[in-house]
C-alpha cells in the first residue's frame, strides 16, 4: 500500500471495523497498485523501443542484405525500375 498517496490516504479513512467496510477500500488500493505497477512497466517498454532489434531487421542483416546502421546493402537491385 502506498501511504503518502492522497488517495490512499483518504481512502484510509473510511476502513471501518467490519469485512464489509475494510474489502472495498482494500481492494481499490490493490487495484491501484497493480495499474501503477502496470504502468511503470509499458513506460519503461516505450522508453526502449528504439534499442530494440526486430526479426526482420535480424534476418535481413543476417542474410548480409542489412547494414548495421539500417540501410540496404544492394542498392542496385532497383536500378532502371526493373529487380
Amino acid at each position: 500500500m502506498v501511504a503518502s498517496d492522497p488517495l490512499s490516504l483518504d481512502m484510509m479513512s473510511y476502513i471501518g471495523s467490519t469485512p464489509k467496510c475494510t474489502a472495498p477500500p482494500q481492494v481499490r488500493l490493490g487495484e491501484k497498485e497493480a495499474l501503477d505497477s502496470t504502468l511503470r512497466f509499458f513506460e519503461d517498454r516505450a522508453s526502449r523501443l528504439s534499442d530494440l532489434e526486430y526479426y526482420q531487421e535480424r534476418r535481413l542483416k543476417g542474410l548480409g542484405l542489412m547494414d548495421d546502421n539500417g540501410g540496404s546493402t544492394y542498392d542496385d537491385f532497383f536500378k532502371d525500375g526493373v529487380a
